[in-house]
C-alpha cells in the first residue's frame, strides 16, 4: 500500500552520480523530483486496473492527463503534480515524519542497489578500458525512482541508466541543469587531460622497457586526487 498525500499516489526521482566502480564512488544530489498521479487512488482491483491516472506515477503517462498541472515556477515547486523532493520532504516532516531517518534509508537504498552490479558494472568497465591509473574514463547520471509504502518505507521501482534530461518548465530545467554542472564540478577534468594521459603511458611504458625506476624515468604524476574530488 503506497503513502498518500492529498489522496495521491507518487515517487520519488532521485539523482546518483557514479565517478568511479573500481573504487566505487557515488553522490547523491540534494534536490530531486517528486511525481505525483493525476486522478485520486483506489485500491487496485479488477475494475479500475485500467486507470493509469491513479496506478502510474510516470509522468510521461500523467502529462497526458487534461487535469496535469505543471509547477508554477523553479524557486519554489510545491503544487501540482511534480514537485520537488524537499518540498515534499517538508510535507512529510509536517505530517510527523521523520525526514532525516527516511533520506538515510533513500541513501543507503541508492548505494546498496549499486553494489549489487558493482561486480558487473566493473567488468565492463575493465574489459573497455585497459588503462588503470587510478583516474575513471566515465561517468553515469542514475535516475533512481523511489516510492514510499504506507508505514513510510522506501521501495526501488527502477533505475534508469539515461534518466531524461528534458527540461519542459522552470523547475525541470533548473533541477538538471544543476544536476548535470555538479557532475561536472565533481568530475573535475583539466583542460589538458589528454595530454597529461598520454605523458603518463609515455613514462609508464619507458618504466616497463627499460627497467627504468621512477626517478630516472622522471616523475609519474597521478592523474586523479580522491582528496580533491571529495573537497568540491
Amino acid at each position: 500500500s503506497p503513502y498518500l498525500l492529498e489522496g495521491l499516489k507518487f515517487d520519488f526521482r532521485i539523482y546518483a552520480l557514479l565517478t568511479s566502480i573500481d573504487p566505487l564512488r557515488v553522490y547523491i544530489y540534494k534536490e530531486g523530483m517528486t511525481r505525483f498521479c493525476t486522478e485520486p487512488y483506489e485500491k487496485p482491483k479488477p475494475s479500475n486496473l485500467k486507470d493509469v491516472f491513479r496506478h502510474l506515477t510516470n509522468y510521461a503517462v500523467n502529462k497526458k492527463n487534461e487535469n496535469f498541472q505543471q509547477p508554477s515556477n523553479a524557486e519554489n515547486p510545491d503544487s501540482g503534480h511534480k514537485r520537488s523532493f524537499s518540498c515534499v520532504l517538508h510535507e512529510l516532516e509536517l505530517n510527523g515524519c521523520d525526514v532525516e531517518n527516511l533520506q538515510s534509508r533513500i541513501d543507503q537504498l541508492i548505494v546498496l542497489t549499486i553494489i549489487c552490479g558493482q561486480l558487473f558494472i566493473t567488468h565492463n568497465y575493465k574489459t573497455s578500458i585497459k588503462t588503470n591509473d587510478g583516474k575513471s574514463r566515465c561517468l553515469e547520471i542514475l535516475g533512481f525512482d523511489i516510492m514510499l509504502g504506507k508505514s513510510l518505507k522506501p521501495w526501488l521501482l527502477e533505475v534508469n541508466h539515461s534518466p531524461s534530461l528534458i527540461c519542459e518548465s522552470p523547475f525541470d530545467k533548473e533541477l538538471k541543469y544543476g544536476v548535470i554542472m555538479d557532475s561536472m564540478k565533481i568530475m573535475d577534468i583539466d583542460p589538458h587531460f589528454k595530454k597529461k594521459v598520454l605523458a603518463h603511458e609515455h613514462q609508464m611504458t619507458l618504466q616497463r622497457m627499460y627497467g627504468q625506476t621512477p626517478k630516472q624515468a622522471g616523475k609519474v604524476e597521478s592523474l586523479f586526487n580522491p582528496e580533491r574530488e571529495t573537497e568540491i
